[in-house]
């Protein structure tokens, strides 16, 4: 039987108002338990808590009164009604007693694994393996996702008038800075280990990035595609291949998985990796919360905790 809503399908304005409360939990519950109408044996084993809680916020960011609590026949927004809020807690709960969907979150990599990648990215012939791959030492450094980090231009990197032996940046794509006052510039430190070394890094790419593209604008990426809403596809297209270079030159090499024995269980390795390993490491040099939340970007829920303009530096 045909799918009666493909992907495809596009929804008006006037359909979205008959949409209530019962409406979304039972869709969230069929997404959860398979079952938009589950019973109290069936457990929710294919969805977890946290996507449900990012599906019911695409479907209310579509709702015309989203900003409205819903009020019965008078109108608002169905995805805040309490009955959706307790079921997604309900599904919270038995995930926590082992009855939902098993958690995949990423562990942060170990630091014979963070040197490790280093090692083997500069021992490839592959131009970009070798040169601008190690840059995930600037995201590193920076505490940021990779997307943040595939958007930077060649200008953004400058030097500092107060601290010469410093470079300066800002992180103006993260999805949590929302004003100028939430990216200051940000301090790049220098260290003795290559291998960490945001500084030596930078200077190899650039010179060899720059003799080869004179008049590219980004530092990784030389296409200036940009998609109907003008948003650049070379950073884009960096993000969505960076991840799979990774695993085939790094995480799937016999020197990497021989780290196993010495630092734990491989699996549970990913993208985010490289991030949570620099905020640990961070907090292990003794950085404060609250500053390594500044240099990662990252904020509390329902905006208790924001970025703030303040420059921040963590020792390498």
């Amino acid at each position: 039987m045909d799918d009666p809503y493909p992907k495809t399908i596009h929804f008006s304005k006037e359909e979205f108002p008959q949409l209530k409360p019962s409406d979304i939990k039972r869709w969230l519950a069929f997404r959860a338990c398979n079952d938009p109408d589950p019973g109290p044996n069936d457990q929710p084993t294919h969805e977890q808590a946290s996507s449900l809680k990012k599906a019911k916020h695409d479907v209310s960011m579509c709702m015309p009164d989203w900003h409205l609590k819903w009020m019965g026949g008078l109108g608002g927004n169905p995805t805040q009604h309490v009955s959706i809020t307790q079921f997604i807690g309900e599904v919270e709960r038995k995930e926590t007693r082992g009855q939902g969907r098993p958690a995949n979150d990423k562990r942060e990599h170990k630091e014979a694994e963070h040197f490790k990648v280093s090692e083997l990215l500069r021992a490839s012939d592959n131009f970009d393996h070798r040169w601008k791959r190690p840059m995930i030492l600037w995201s590193h450094h920076l505490i940021h996702c990779v997307d943040d980090s595939c958007h930077f231009k060649v200008n953004d990197p400058h030097g500092s008038h107060a601290r010469p032996f410093t470079l300066l940046t800002k992180t103006k794509w993260s999805k949590n800075v929302w004003s100028p006052k939430q990216c200051p510039d940000q301090i790049i430190l220098g260290a003795a280990d290559w291998r960490t070394c945001t500084v030596v890094n930078l200077a190899n790419c650039l010179e060899m990035w720059l003799g080869m593209h004179l008049n590219t604008t980004h530092l990784f990426t030389t296409d200036k595609q940009v998609n109907e809403k003008g948003t650049p596809l070379g950073p884009l297209n960096i993000n969505k291949t960076h991840a799979n270079q990774i695993k085939t030159v790094c995480w799937e090499h016999e020197e990497f998985k021989a780290l196993e024995d010495e630092v734990g269980e491989h699996k549970g390795i990913g993208a985010h990796s490289n991030r949570k390993h620099a905020a640990d490491r961070a907090d292990e040099k003794g950085a404060e919360t609250h500053q390594i939340e500044f240099r990662g970007r990252w904020t509390g829920k329902k905006g208790q905790r924001v970025v703030h303009g303040q420059c921040m530096s963590s020792e390498r």
